[in-house]
C-alpha cells in the first residue's frame, strides 16, 4: 500500500470517528442545568422553612418585667397620702361610757385609728341586758368638736319609763363636742337636731361619752 493510500484512509476513519462522538454528544441531554436549578430551588426552601415554621410573638402579649424581675402591676396607683385635721388628738385607745347602759360609768372599750385616709371609731359597753356599739368615720372640726358618720346599736335601759328592753338602730350623723373643760366628747346632735335625752331623736341612750 502506497503512503499516499494510507494517509487517506488515516484521514477517513479520524473524519468517521469525530462525527460519531459529535453524534453522542448531541444525543446526550444536559443534565447540569436542571440538577443545578434543583439544587438552587432546594436550598431556597430549606433556607425559607425556619422562618416560615417560627412562631409568631405578640409583643403586647408578652408580660412586662419590672426592675425587681417581677411582673408590673396592672398601672393603677396608690391612693396619696392626705393630712386629717387635729388627728393626733383623735387616734388611739379611748373609753366610752352611756348613761342608759352602765350608769355613765367611762368603762367601756373604744379605739379610733387610720384606714386608708380616714378615721375610724369602734366602740362598745355592756353591762347585764344592756349595751351599746358604736361606729362610723370620725370628721374632725376642732380638737373639741367632731362629727361621726355611722351608727349606734343596742340595747338600752328604759326601765325608769315602764318600757322592756328592745334592740334600736339608729343610722346617720352625729356631733360630739367637748365644752365647759371636760375631758370627754359628748353626743350633742343627731342629723344637725339637738338630741341628748329627747325623746324620739335617735338617741336612746341619753348621755354617750367618748373620752379622751
Amino acid at each position: 500500500m502506497s503512503n499516499r493510500y494510507h494517509w487517506h484512509l488515516v484521514v477517513l476513519l479520524s473524519g468517521l470517528m469525530g462525527s460519531a462522538c459529535s453524534s453522542k454528544q448531541a444525543d446526550e441531554p444536559d443534565t447540569q442545568p436542571l440538577v443545578e436549578a434543583k439544587t438552587d430551588d432546594t436550598a431556597a426552601k430549606l433556607a425559607a422553612a425556619p422562618a416560615d415554621e417560627k412562631p409568631a410573638v405578640s409583643i403586647d402579649a408578652a408580660p412586662v418585667a419590672s426592675a425587681n424581675g417581677g411582673e408590673e402591676d396592672s398601672g393603677e396607683e396608690e391612693e396619696a397620702h392626705l393630712d386629717i385635721p387635729f388627728e393626733s388628738t383623735y387616734l388611739g385607745k379611748h373609753k366610752l361610757g352611756v348613761n342608759r347602759v352602765n350608769s355613765g360609768k367611762r368603762n367601756g372599750k373604744a379605739e379610733i385609728f387610720r384606714e386608708a385616709n380616714a378615721l375610724v371609731l369602734t366602740a362598745e359597753v355592756a353591762q347585764g341586758p344592756y349595751r351599746l356599739a358604736v361606729n362610723g368615720i370620725v370628721k374632725p372640726v376642732s380638737k373639741t368638736e367632731f362629727v361621726l358618720d355611722g351608727m349606734l346599736r343596742g340595747v338600752p335601759n328604759l326601765n325608769f319609763a315602764g318600757k322592756p328592753a328592745k334592740e334600736v338602730t339608729t343610722e346617720g350623723s352625729f356631733t360630739f363636742r367637748a365644752t365647759k373643760g371636760r375631758k370627754y366628747w359628748r353626743l350633742y346632735d343627731v342629723d344637725g337636731e339637738e338630741c341628748v335625752c329627747q325623746e324620739g331623736c335617735g338617741n336612746e341612750f341619753c348621755y354617750i361619752d367618748l373620752s379622751f
